[in-house]
């Protein structure tokens, strides 16, 4: 993918954070005290992802060259 692609890939998926954000913090009932704890755990998640498709895709490229 191009520098290009990439950027707007990132902005897409920033986009949807505030997105969830925005639909967390409407919530009559919740508060602006949980979108902190929220936030840090869907990017936790997400960053556990990213980590586990980075590491079967290292892992397939790795056997490839074997």
């Amino acid at each position: 993918m191009r520098k290009v692609e990439w950027m707007l890939a990132v902005a897409l998926m920033a986009v949807g954070l505030m997105c969830l954000m925005v639909s967390a913090t409407s919530d009559p009932e919740g508060s602006l005290l949980n979108l902190g704890p929220m936030l840090v755990r869907i990017c936790l998640l997400i960053g556990l992802v990213l980590i586990v498709v980075g590491s079967i895709y290292v892992l397939i490229k790795w056997m490839r060259k074997r």
